[in-house]
């Protein structure tokens, strides 16, 4: 495990409003959990972030590029999953695709 040193106002922040994030997740978390989480989530902001707003079909693109079996797999397992789908959604995405195969 890394240790960063933190500067002291932004240690301090993250002290005070880990009583925030523990209200809002309705539990008790380490300290070192919730910095984790927050790096965390900071990191996923920043990706989206580095894809240039509407170059995010050609960013995917690429990647399929780059390695097109993982990206299939991964694409399977997202759809598998399609928590964040409603049915309508994936009725239209089923269409969609659907007009290449017919």
């Amino acid at each position: 495990m890394s240790k960063v040193n933190l500067e002291k106002d932004v240690e301090e922040k993250l002290k005070t409003f880990q009583k925030v994030f523990e209200a809002v997740m309705g539990e008790k978390t380490t300290f070192e959990a919730y910095v984790n989480t927050v790096l965390m989530i900071g990191l996923d902001e920043m990706i989206r972030d580095a894809i240039p707003e509407g170059q995010e079909f050609r960013t995917i693109q690429a990647a399929f590029t780059k390695d097109y079996k993982f990206m299939c797999d991964l694409l399977t397992a997202v759809w598998r999953v399609g928590k964040d789908l409603s049915d309508e959604e994936k009725k239209a995405i089923r269409d969609r695709i659907g007009q290449y195969i017919t």
